[in-house]
C-alpha cells in the first residue's frame, strides 16, 4: 500500500475523532476531489454562518469563491495561504487557511484548515497606520532623537540628529555614542547611564563633536528602555541643540554682569556728585565764613601788629627781656591767627591751575631751598633729570614743600628723607619716603582732611590744601604709614595727551583715601 494509502479516512465512525474535529477552534472543512463539502464542524459554523445541512454537498467555491491552486504533486501537508472568505450574511472575512490531500480506497480528499483573521488583520492594519505615523513622527520631529541598546551604540536615528552631529542615518547606525564625545562627556554619560540603569529618567547638557571636528552644545532628555524581565535594555533620548541658546545665555550674563557694574559705578557717581555737591555747599559757606572772619579778624590783628611794633620801636630801650619775650609771643601768634585764616581762605576758595612743563629734579630742588633741613635729617634725591610733569609750578611748590616740612617735623631725632620718580604706565609717580614715627592707623583713614593734624599745633588744613591742588591736576595723594618706622607719600599724576591738556582747570575739593 502507498504512504498515502496509510492516512485515515475521513468516514471513518470512531467518535473520539469527530469529537476532536467538531470541537476544534478553527474551521475544519473536508472536501472531495470534486470540489465538494464533506465535512462542517461547529467553528466552521461560526466562522461562514452557515449550519452543515446547509453545507454538505456544496461546492467549496461558495465559501472560498477566490479558490486556491492545488499541488498534487508537492508535499501533501503544510500548504498555508490567505484568502477571502464569503459569509453567509453576504460579508467578507480574511482567512488563513492551510490544506493537506490524504488518499483512501474511496479515492483522494483535501482538508482546509480555515481560522477567522479578520480582526487581526484589522489590528495589523491599526497597528501599521500607527507605526507609520509614530515614524513619520519621529523623522519629522525638529529635536533629535536616537535610541541606543544596553551598550550605548545608537540602533535608531532619526534625520534631525544626523544634522545635529554632521552623520548620515546609515552612518550613526551601530556607532556608540561616546565616539561623540570627548573624555569629559563620556564621564558624565556614565553616570548618568548608570541612573538611568536604576531606572531614572535624566536631563543634562554636554558639549558634543560633529563630523567635522566642530563642537555643539546639546541637551539631552533620556529614559531606560526595560525588556520583558525589566532589565536595562537601553536608552531613548531627546537629543536638543542649545549651542545659540547656550551663547546668548553667555552674553545675557556677561551684558548682566557688565550692567551691574555699570549701575554700581553710576550709584557710586551719583553718591559722589551728591557727596560733591553738599561739600561744595559746605565750602561755600565757609568760604563766606571766611570772607567774614578775614574781614572780622584781620582788622584786629592788624591793630594789634601795628601795637607791636610800635612798641618794639618807640620803647625798646625801656622794655626789658621779658617784656619783650611776651612781645615775641604776641608778633607770633598773631602771625599763626592770620595763617590760619590766609588757609581757610585758601581751602574753600575757587582753585585755577595755570599749567607748565617742568622738571621733576628742579621742581625739588626749588622746593628744598625753601625748606631749613636739619643737620641731622639726609635728604636723598633719586628723581630722573628726564622726568617731566605739566602742573602750576607755584602750587606744586607748595605741595612739595608741606609734604617735605611733614616728613622734618615727623623726624625730631633725626632721619632720612628719600625722594624717587618713576613713570608706571600712563602715570608718573613721585615717592616721599620718610624714616619718622608714622601715623597712627586711626588718623592715617582720616588725613588729609580739614581739621585732621598729628601736631599739637595747626588746624590741618596743609595736606587738605595739597590733596584739593592733586585732584585739580587730576592726580591722587595716597598716604602708606606705620608707627616706628616712618611716611611715605605718594604724588600720581596723570600723563595727559595733547588734547586732554587744558590751560585752565576749576575742580571742587575732595577727601584724601590713603592706601594702607
Amino acid at each position: 500500500m502507498s504512504k498515502r494509502e496509510d492516512k485515515p479516512a475521513i468516514d471513518g465512525r470512531d467518535e473520539f475523532y469527530h469529537f476532536i474535529l467538531d470541537f476544534a477552534s478553527d474551521a475544519i472543512i473536508p472536501v472531495d476531489i470534486s470540489g465538494k463539502i464533506i465535512y462542517w464542524n461547529r467553528a466552521a459554523e461560526k466562522i461562514f454562518g452557515y449550519t452543515a445541512l446547509e453545507m454538505i454537498g456544496q461546492p467549496v467555491k461558495k465559501i472560498l469563491p477566490t479558490g486556491f491552486k492545488i499541488d498534487t504533486e508537492k508535499a501533501h501537508f503544510g500548504r498555508h495561504f490567505e484568502t477571502v472568505g464569503i459569509r453567509k450574511d453576504g460579508g467578507e472575512i480574511q482567512l488563513e487557511c492551510s490544506y493537506s490531500i490524504w488518499d483512501t480506497k474511496q479515492g483522494t480528499f483535501l482538508t482546509i484548515v480555515a481560522r477567522d483573521i479578520t480582526e487581526r488583520k484589522k489590528l495589523q492594519k491599526e497597528l501599521e497606520k500607527t507605526t507609520n505615523w509614530l515614524r513619520a513622527i519621529l523623522e519629522n520631529a525638529n529635536e533629535g532623537i536616537i535610541v541606543t541598546d544596553e551598550y550605548d551604540n545608537i540602533t535608531f536615528s532619526n534625520n534631525a540628529f544626523g544634522e545635529i552631529v554632521g552623520y548620515k542615518r546609515n552612518e550613526l547606525l551601530g556607532l556608540n555614542f561616546a565616539t561623540l564625545l570627548d573624555q569629559d562627556g563620556r564621564k558624565k554619560v556614565s553616570k548618568e547611564i548608570a541612573l538611568r540603569m536604576k531606572g531614572k529618567t535624566n536631563r543634562y547638557t554636554l558639549p558634543i563633536y560633529r563630523k567635522t571636528g566642530e563642537m555643539r552644545i546639546i541637551q539631552v532628555s533620556a529614559s531606560p528602555l526595560l525588556d520583558e524581565n525589566g532589565k536595562y535594555s537601553g536608552s531613548i533620548a531627546v537629543i536638543s541643540d542649545i549651542t545659540e541658546l547656550e551663547q546668548m545665555r553667555q552674553k545675557l550674563q556677561e551684558y548682566s554682569q557688565k550692567l551691574e557694574i555699570l549701575v554700581e559705578k553710576r550709584t557710586k557717581q551719583l553718591k559722589d556728585a551728591q557727596e560733591q555737591l553738599l561739600k561744595s555747599q559746605r565750602l561755600a559757606a565757609i568760604g563766606e565764613l571766611a570772607g567774614m572772619v578775614a574781614h572780622d579778624l584781620r582788622n584786629p590783628l592788624m591793630g594789634m601788629a601795628g601795637a607791636v611794633y610800635y612798641l618794639k620801636t618807640k620803647s625798646a630801650s625801656k622794655l626789658d627781656d621779658t617784656e619783650k619775650r611776651m612781645l615775641k609771643i604776641i608778633e607770633d601768634n598773631i602771625a599763626y591767627a592770620n595763617k590760619i585764616v590766609s588757609d581757610l581762605q585758601e581751602y574753600s576758595k575757587e582753585m585755577r591751575l595755570e599749567l607748565k612743563e617742568t622738571s621733576v629734579k628742579t621742581l625739588l630742588r626749588e622746593s628744598l631751598s625753601s625748606v631749613r633741613i636739619p643737620d641731622k635729617i639726609k635728604v636723598i634725591d633719586k628723581t630722573v633729570g628726564s622726568h617731566k610733569i605739566e602742573v602750576d609750578v607755584a602750587k606744586m611748590k607748595r605741595v612739595f614743600t608741606n609734604i617735605i616740612k611733614n616728613a622734618v617735623d615727623a623726624m625730631p631725632e633725626g632721619g632720612k628723607l628719600e625722594i624717587k620718580s618713576r613713570k608706571k604706565q600712563a602715570c608718573m609717580e613721585i615717592i616721599f619716603k620718610d624714616t619718622g614715627i608714622g601715623i597712627p592707623e586711626d588718623i592715617l583713614a582720616k588725613i588729609g582732611k580739614p581739621l585732621i593734624t598729628t601736631k599739637a599745633k595747626g588746624m590741618g588744613f596743609g595736606l587738605a590744601i595739597c590733596n584739593r591742588i592733586m585732584e585739580a591736576h587730576k592726580g591722587k595723594l595716597s598716604i602708606q604709614s606705620e608707627v616706628g618706622k616712618g611716611t611715605t607719600v605718594k604724588l600720581t599724576f596723570p600723563i595727559m595727551k595733547k588734547e586732554e591738556k587744558v590751560k585752565f582747570l576749576t575742580v571742587e575739593a575732595k577727601s584724601v583715601t590713603p592706601e594702607r
